[in-house]
Protein backbone atom coordinates (compact mmCIF):
# COMPACT_ATOMS: atom_id res chain seq x y z
CA UNK A 1 0.00 0.00 0.00
CA UNK A 2 1.55 3.25 -0.75
CA UNK A 3 2.11 6.00 1.83
CA UNK A 4 0.41 9.28 1.65
CA UNK A 5 2.57 12.49 2.28
CA UNK A 6 2.03 14.28 5.19
CA UNK A 7 3.82 17.96 5.94
CA UNK A 8 5.02 18.22 8.99
CA UNK A 9 5.65 21.71 10.68
CA UNK A 10 8.44 22.32 13.73
CA UNK A 11 9.62 25.75 14.81
CA UNK A 12 12.83 24.15 16.39
CA UNK A 13 15.10 20.81 14.98
CA UNK A 14 14.03 17.66 17.05
CA UNK A 15 16.53 16.78 19.51
CA UNK A 16 17.00 14.47 22.53
CA UNK A 17 17.66 17.32 25.22
CA UNK A 18 14.43 18.50 25.61
CA UNK A 19 10.72 16.64 26.46
CA UNK A 20 9.44 18.11 23.46
CA UNK A 21 12.07 16.93 21.33
CA UNK A 22 12.23 13.73 22.64
CA UNK A 23 8.31 13.59 22.20
CA UNK A 24 8.84 15.11 18.40
CA UNK A 25 11.44 12.42 17.57
CA UNK A 26 8.72 9.68 18.99
CA UNK A 27 6.07 10.66 17.04
CA UNK A 28 7.81 11.10 13.83
CA UNK A 29 8.94 7.46 14.55
CA UNK A 30 5.45 6.38 14.37
CA UNK A 31 3.76 8.24 12.11
CA UNK A 32 6.71 7.07 9.81
CA UNK A 33 5.44 4.01 9.42
CA UNK A 34 2.22 5.29 8.14
CA UNK A 35 3.17 8.21 5.52
CA UNK A 36 5.92 9.69 4.16
CA UNK A 37 7.01 12.39 5.92
CA UNK A 38 8.12 16.13 4.72
CA UNK A 39 9.35 18.22 7.59
CA UNK A 40 10.40 21.68 7.25
CA UNK A 41 11.86 23.34 11.08
CA UNK A 42 13.48 26.41 12.03
CA UNK A 43 17.45 25.85 13.25
CA UNK A 44 17.57 25.15 17.00
CA UNK A 45 20.30 25.79 19.58
CA UNK A 46 20.84 22.05 19.58
CA UNK A 47 24.95 21.42 20.33
CA UNK A 48 24.33 17.76 18.39
CA UNK A 49 23.04 19.73 15.09
CA UNK A 50 24.84 16.91 12.95
CA UNK A 51 23.37 13.99 14.97
CA UNK A 52 20.03 15.10 15.36
CA UNK A 53 20.17 15.69 11.53
CA UNK A 54 20.85 11.82 11.10
CA UNK A 55 18.58 10.97 13.69
CA UNK A 56 15.57 13.05 12.01
CA UNK A 57 16.34 11.67 8.72
CA UNK A 58 15.57 8.25 9.50
CA UNK A 59 11.97 9.23 9.69
CA UNK A 60 11.44 11.81 6.95
CA UNK A 61 11.01 11.70 3.52
CA UNK A 62 12.47 15.10 2.93
CA UNK A 63 13.89 17.34 5.54
CA UNK A 64 14.48 21.31 5.40
CA UNK A 65 15.94 23.21 8.17
CA UNK A 66 15.41 27.31 7.85
CA UNK A 67 17.39 29.69 10.56
CA UNK A 68 16.28 31.59 12.80
CA UNK A 69 16.45 35.59 12.08
CA UNK A 70 20.01 37.01 12.57
CA UNK A 71 21.00 37.29 16.01
CA UNK A 72 21.40 40.69 17.84
CA UNK A 73 23.33 41.10 21.15
CA UNK A 74 22.24 40.01 24.00
CA UNK A 75 21.43 44.14 25.46
CA UNK A 76 19.92 44.45 21.74
CA UNK A 77 17.31 41.07 22.49
CA UNK A 78 16.19 41.74 25.60
CA UNK A 79 15.47 45.22 24.17
CA UNK A 80 13.51 43.95 21.04
CA UNK A 81 11.54 41.64 23.69
CA UNK A 82 10.41 44.02 25.82
CA UNK A 83 8.80 46.49 23.08
CA UNK A 84 7.63 43.73 20.79
CA UNK A 85 3.89 42.64 20.75
CA UNK A 86 4.73 39.81 19.45
CA UNK A 87 5.28 37.01 21.76
CA UNK A 88 9.49 36.08 21.33
CA UNK A 89 8.88 32.73 19.33
CA UNK A 90 7.27 34.73 16.71
CA UNK A 91 9.81 37.20 16.44
CA UNK A 92 12.60 34.50 15.95
CA UNK A 93 10.93 33.29 12.63
CA UNK A 94 11.43 34.38 9.45
CA UNK A 95 8.05 34.18 8.70
CA UNK A 96 8.69 34.83 4.45
CA UNK A 97 11.22 32.68 4.03
CA UNK A 98 9.14 29.91 5.63
CA UNK A 99 5.97 30.76 3.67
CA UNK A 100 7.70 30.29 0.95
CA UNK A 101 9.26 26.84 1.66
CA UNK A 102 6.12 25.62 3.01
CA UNK A 103 4.06 26.67 -0.20
CA UNK A 104 7.19 25.19 -2.40
CA UNK A 105 6.79 21.43 -0.33
CA UNK A 106 3.22 21.75 -0.65
CA UNK A 107 3.15 22.28 -4.32
CA UNK A 108 6.04 20.14 -5.10
CA UNK A 109 4.39 16.91 -2.77
CA UNK A 110 0.77 17.82 -3.48
CA UNK A 111 -0.14 18.21 -0.02
CA UNK A 112 -3.34 18.48 1.04
CA UNK A 113 -2.91 18.08 5.17
CA UNK A 114 -0.46 20.06 7.63
CA UNK A 115 0.45 18.45 11.46
CA UNK A 116 1.89 19.95 13.54
CA UNK A 117 2.63 19.96 17.64
CA UNK A 118 1.94 22.90 18.85
CA UNK A 119 0.77 25.84 17.40
CA UNK A 120 3.49 27.78 17.02
CA UNK A 121 4.30 27.13 13.20
CA UNK A 122 1.34 28.46 12.31
CA UNK A 123 3.88 31.85 11.95
CA UNK A 124 5.30 29.90 8.67
CA UNK A 125 1.42 29.58 6.89
CA UNK A 126 0.25 31.88 4.84
CA UNK A 127 -3.74 32.97 4.33
CA UNK A 128 -3.12 30.97 1.12
CA UNK A 129 -2.09 27.90 3.11
CA UNK A 130 -4.49 28.81 5.53
CA UNK A 131 -7.39 28.36 2.61
CA UNK A 132 -5.55 25.43 0.90
CA UNK A 133 -5.23 22.90 3.11
CA UNK A 134 -6.49 21.73 5.98
CA UNK A 135 -4.23 22.21 9.80
CA UNK A 136 -4.41 19.86 12.15
CA UNK A 137 -2.74 20.78 15.11
CA UNK A 138 -1.89 18.31 18.68
CA UNK A 139 -0.92 20.58 21.04
CA UNK A 140 1.80 19.73 23.28
CA UNK A 141 1.33 22.75 26.19
CA UNK A 142 -1.00 25.68 26.69
CA UNK A 143 1.65 27.51 25.31
CA UNK A 144 1.13 30.93 27.64
CA UNK A 145 1.28 28.87 31.24
CA UNK A 146 4.45 28.49 30.46
CA UNK A 147 5.98 31.41 31.85
CA UNK A 148 5.87 31.37 35.73
CA UNK A 149 5.77 34.59 37.38
CA UNK A 150 7.14 33.25 40.97
CA UNK A 151 10.36 32.17 39.68
CA UNK A 152 13.49 33.50 42.20
CA UNK A 153 14.61 36.18 39.66
CA UNK A 154 12.18 39.11 39.73
CA UNK A 155 13.65 40.22 36.44
CA UNK A 156 12.59 36.79 35.18
CA UNK A 157 8.68 37.53 36.94
CA UNK A 158 8.59 40.99 35.15
CA UNK A 159 9.25 39.10 31.93
CA UNK A 160 7.60 35.89 31.93
CA UNK A 161 4.55 38.77 33.01
CA UNK A 162 4.48 40.45 29.46
CA UNK A 163 5.51 37.55 27.77
CA UNK A 164 2.53 35.69 29.29
CA UNK A 165 0.05 38.34 28.28
CA UNK A 166 1.61 38.59 24.46
CA UNK A 167 1.19 34.98 24.27
CA UNK A 168 -2.31 34.21 25.89
CA UNK A 169 -3.59 37.07 23.15
CA UNK A 170 -1.54 35.56 20.15
CA UNK A 171 -2.68 32.06 21.30
CA UNK A 172 -6.24 32.57 21.05
CA UNK A 173 -5.68 34.13 17.94
CA UNK A 174 -4.20 31.12 16.39
CA UNK A 175 -6.40 28.51 18.23
CA UNK A 176 -9.60 29.60 17.43
CA UNK A 177 -8.43 29.63 13.34
CA UNK A 178 -7.76 26.02 13.99
CA UNK A 179 -10.15 23.62 13.17
CA UNK A 180 -9.15 20.11 14.30
CA UNK A 181 -7.18 20.85 17.74
CA UNK A 182 -5.91 17.38 20.24
CA UNK A 183 -3.85 17.94 23.33
CA UNK A 184 -1.85 15.46 25.10
CA UNK A 185 -3.85 16.05 28.57
CA UNK A 186 -7.80 16.29 29.28
CA UNK A 187 -6.56 19.23 31.59
CA UNK A 188 -5.77 21.16 28.41
CA UNK A 189 -8.63 20.18 26.39
CA UNK A 190 -10.92 21.49 28.98
CA UNK A 191 -9.21 24.67 29.18
CA UNK A 192 -9.60 24.98 25.36
CA UNK A 193 -13.15 24.51 25.19
CA UNK A 194 -12.85 27.04 27.88
CA UNK A 195 -10.65 29.67 26.02
CA UNK A 196 -12.05 28.87 22.59
CA UNK A 197 -14.80 27.26 23.11
CA UNK A 198 -14.01 24.70 20.99
CA UNK A 199 -13.69 20.44 21.50
CA UNK A 200 -10.26 18.34 21.59
CA UNK A 201 -9.46 15.45 20.85
CA UNK A 202 -7.48 13.86 23.85
CA UNK A 203 -4.39 11.51 22.68
CA UNK A 204 -1.91 10.99 25.61
CA UNK A 205 1.96 10.71 23.96
CA UNK A 206 3.06 7.93 21.88
CA UNK A 207 6.29 6.51 22.72
CA UNK A 208 7.34 2.94 22.31
CA UNK A 209 8.06 0.79 25.14
CA UNK A 210 11.09 -0.16 25.89
CA UNK A 211 12.06 -3.32 27.92
CA UNK A 212 14.49 -2.91 31.18
CA UNK A 213 15.91 -5.22 33.57
CA UNK A 214 15.29 -4.44 36.63
CA UNK A 215 18.26 -7.08 38.47
CA UNK A 216 20.17 -4.06 39.47
CA UNK A 217 17.50 -1.77 41.06
CA UNK A 218 18.60 -0.32 44.78
CA UNK A 219 16.15 0.52 47.13
CA UNK A 220 15.39 3.75 48.45
CA UNK A 221 17.42 5.59 45.17
CA UNK A 222 15.20 7.85 43.63
CA UNK A 223 15.58 9.45 39.71
CA UNK A 224 14.79 13.09 38.54
CA UNK A 225 15.48 13.96 34.59
CA UNK A 226 14.52 17.10 33.82
CA UNK A 227 15.74 20.37 32.12
CA UNK A 228 16.81 23.83 33.95
CA UNK A 229 16.77 25.99 31.25
CA UNK A 230 12.73 25.14 31.06
CA UNK A 231 11.43 27.58 33.33
CA UNK A 232 8.47 25.62 35.04
CA UNK A 233 11.41 23.01 35.75
CA UNK A 234 13.45 25.74 37.55
CA UNK A 235 10.40 26.74 39.70
CA UNK A 236 9.78 22.95 40.33
CA UNK A 237 12.85 22.17 40.99
CA UNK A 238 12.81 25.02 43.67
CA UNK A 239 10.12 23.55 45.49
CA UNK A 240 11.45 20.28 45.28
CA UNK A 241 14.53 21.30 47.40
CA UNK A 242 13.08 23.47 49.76
CA UNK A 243 10.32 21.62 50.79
CA UNK A 244 10.02 17.97 49.83
CA UNK A 245 14.10 17.38 50.32
CA UNK A 246 14.09 17.72 54.19
CA UNK A 247 11.72 15.22 54.93
CA UNK A 248 14.08 13.11 52.58
CA UNK A 249 17.00 11.46 54.95
CA UNK A 250 18.56 8.39 53.49
CA UNK A 251 17.14 8.55 49.80
CA UNK A 252 20.02 8.92 47.12
CA UNK A 253 18.60 11.33 44.79
CA UNK A 254 20.16 11.16 41.01
CA UNK A 255 19.50 14.00 38.80
CA UNK A 256 20.30 14.05 35.12
CA UNK A 257 19.54 16.63 32.39
CA UNK A 258 20.33 20.31 31.41
CA UNK A 259 21.56 22.36 33.72
CA UNK A 260 21.37 26.46 34.00
CA UNK A 261 24.23 28.54 36.07
CA UNK A 262 25.43 25.68 38.06
CA UNK A 263 22.27 25.69 39.99
CA UNK A 264 21.91 21.47 40.40
CA UNK A 265 26.04 21.25 40.66
CA UNK A 266 26.07 23.67 43.53
CA UNK A 267 22.68 22.17 45.23
CA UNK A 268 24.46 18.95 44.66
CA UNK A 269 27.97 19.79 45.82
CA UNK A 270 25.78 20.93 49.31
CA UNK A 271 23.71 17.36 49.83
CA UNK A 272 25.30 14.37 50.16
CA UNK A 273 22.28 12.60 48.89
CA UNK A 274 22.08 14.47 45.71
CA UNK A 275 23.69 13.61 42.87
CA UNK A 276 23.71 16.07 39.86
CA UNK A 277 25.07 13.68 36.76
CA UNK A 278 24.84 16.40 33.94
CA UNK A 279 23.72 15.46 30.93
CA UNK A 280 24.55 11.57 30.14
CA UNK A 281 24.70 9.28 27.19
CA UNK A 282 21.74 6.83 25.77
CA UNK A 283 23.77 4.42 27.57
CA UNK A 284 24.04 5.79 30.98
CA UNK A 285 20.71 6.68 31.11
CA UNK A 286 19.05 3.63 30.61
CA UNK A 287 21.31 2.34 33.02
CA UNK A 288 19.81 4.83 36.02
CA UNK A 289 16.40 3.67 34.96
CA UNK A 290 17.04 0.10 35.26
CA UNK A 291 18.84 0.88 38.57
CA UNK A 292 16.71 2.98 40.55
CA UNK A 293 13.80 2.13 42.35
CA UNK A 294 11.37 4.99 41.80
CA UNK A 295 11.28 8.20 39.37
CA UNK A 296 10.21 11.51 40.60
CA UNK A 297 8.11 13.99 39.09
CA UNK A 298 7.89 17.11 40.95
CA UNK A 299 6.40 19.21 38.31
CA UNK A 300 3.84 22.14 40.05
CA UNK A 301 3.57 24.56 37.71
CA UNK A 302 3.15 24.71 33.31
CA UNK A 303 0.90 22.69 30.73
CA UNK A 304 0.96 19.08 29.02
CA UNK A 305 2.09 15.52 29.61
CA UNK A 306 5.84 15.74 31.09
CA UNK A 307 8.03 13.80 29.24
CA UNK A 308 9.96 12.58 32.66
CA UNK A 309 7.01 10.21 33.22
CA UNK A 310 6.43 9.24 30.02
CA UNK A 311 10.38 8.03 30.64
CA UNK A 312 9.75 5.77 33.54
CA UNK A 313 5.94 4.41 32.60
CA UNK A 314 7.33 2.99 29.43
CA UNK A 315 9.74 0.95 31.11
CA UNK A 316 7.41 0.03 33.78
CA UNK A 317 9.28 1.93 36.29
CA UNK A 318 7.15 3.38 39.39
CA UNK A 319 6.65 6.81 39.18
CA UNK A 320 5.78 9.59 42.27
CA UNK A 321 4.48 12.66 41.24
CA UNK A 322 2.85 16.00 42.10
CA UNK A 323 -1.05 15.98 41.85
CA UNK A 324 -0.81 18.84 39.42
CA UNK A 325 1.34 16.72 36.92
CA UNK A 326 -0.49 13.72 37.12
CA UNK A 327 -2.57 12.81 34.17
CA UNK A 328 -3.15 8.88 35.05
CA UNK A 329 -5.20 9.43 37.78
CA UNK A 330 -4.63 6.14 39.95
CA UNK A 331 -2.23 4.51 38.54
CA UNK A 332 0.32 7.00 39.96
CA UNK A 333 0.96 8.09 43.75
CA UNK A 334 0.89 11.83 44.30
CA UNK A 335 0.49 14.58 46.15
CA UNK A 336 1.18 18.07 45.75
CA UNK A 337 1.53 18.42 49.69
CA UNK A 338 5.15 18.39 50.37
CA UNK A 339 4.88 16.04 53.64
CA UNK A 340 2.59 13.80 52.01
CA UNK A 341 4.69 13.88 48.83
CA UNK A 342 8.03 12.94 50.65
CA UNK A 343 6.17 10.15 52.21
CA UNK A 344 5.05 8.58 49.32
CA UNK A 345 8.69 8.87 47.60
CA UNK A 346 10.23 7.11 50.70
CA UNK A 347 7.24 4.42 50.80
CA UNK A 348 7.85 3.43 46.90
CA UNK A 349 11.57 3.28 47.17
CA UNK A 350 11.60 0.66 49.81
CA UNK A 351 9.62 -1.49 47.29
CA UNK A 352 10.37 -4.11 44.74
CA UNK A 353 7.16 -2.38 42.51
CA UNK A 354 7.02 -2.05 39.15
CA UNK A 355 4.12 0.59 37.78
CA UNK A 356 0.45 0.05 37.42
CA UNK A 357 -0.21 0.96 34.04
CA UNK A 358 -0.71 -1.67 31.05
CA UNK A 359 1.58 0.19 28.73
CA UNK A 360 1.18 -2.13 25.74
CA UNK A 361 -2.18 -0.92 26.05
CA UNK A 362 -1.85 2.21 26.74
CA UNK A 363 0.61 2.69 23.76
CA UNK A 364 -1.78 0.68 21.31
CA UNK A 365 -4.50 2.95 22.45
CA UNK A 366 -3.39 6.11 21.84
CA UNK A 367 -1.18 5.32 18.90
CA UNK A 368 -4.33 3.82 17.46
CA UNK A 369 -6.32 7.53 18.36
CA UNK A 370 -3.21 9.39 16.70
CA UNK A 371 -4.04 7.88 13.27
CA UNK A 372 -7.71 8.36 13.54
CA UNK A 373 -7.23 11.70 14.18
CA UNK A 374 -4.85 12.11 10.89
CA UNK A 375 -6.36 9.37 8.65
CA UNK A 376 -9.36 11.71 8.19
CA UNK A 377 -7.21 13.93 6.47
CA UNK A 378 -6.85 12.13 3.62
Amino acid sequence: MQKEDILILSIALPNRKTGGGVLDIETLEFLSKQYNIHLICVEGEAENKDKDISTVKKFTKTLEILPRKEKHTKILQRIKRLISTKPRFVNLIDTKKTIKSVEKTIEKNNIKKIFMLSCWPTVMLSNQIWNKVEIYTWLMNIEHKLFPNNTKNWKTNIYNTWETLRVKKWEKRVLSRIKNIATLTQKDSDFVKKFVNKKTVVIHPVMKPIETNRGGMRKHTALITTNMTYTPNHVSMNWFFDKVVPHLPGIEINITGLDQNNYLKNISDKNKNINYLGFVSTQEWNKLFSNTAIVINPTITGSGFQIKTMEAIRRGIPVISTSFSNQLGNVIPSSDNPKQFAELIKKYSNQNNSNNLDYSKFYKENGKKLLEFIRPLF
